[in-house]
């Protein structure tokens, strides 16, 4: 979910690329995407960008609300349309890109939402 209040874009249009380690679907229809960034991505952690004590960036693919209805809270989240962008999962390589953000709740850095997403697999 968007909160202005909570996010702080560093970048409107950031690219990372890496190895997905984690998602985890969240209770607002948000999807936690945790993943090794490939080095040249690195920078774009911070020192909160850990996921299981090792250096992980998130990507949150977003339900698909309408921006002129921004839900309010987790509730009315659900309530939007899931997102049709493709889920990865554990191990597979990805390219995305989003607004690259402060989550200001957390500490960490991430790509909120994902604007698109490209998945291979990484085996």
């Amino acid at each position: 979910m968007w909160n202005p209040d909570r996010l702080r874009v560093l970048n409107p249009c950031r690219q990372a690329t890496g190895v997905v380690v984690q998602v985890i679907k969240e209770p607002d229809g948000d999807r936690h995407l945790w993943f090794r960034a490939d080095p040249p991505y690195e920078p774009l952690l911070n020192a909160e960008n850990h996921f299981q004590g090792k250096p992980a960036m998130l990507a949150e693919i977003t339900p698909d609300c309408p921006l002129e209805t921004n839900p309010p809270d987790a509730n009315s989240a659900t309530k939007c349309p899931a997102s049709d962008l493709p889920i990865p999962g554990p191990g597979d390589r990805i390219d995305v890109y989003g607004p690259w953000v402060l989550d200001l709740d957390h500490g960490w850095n991430e790509i909120h939402p994902v604007d698109s997403i490209v998945i291979s697999d990484a085996g």
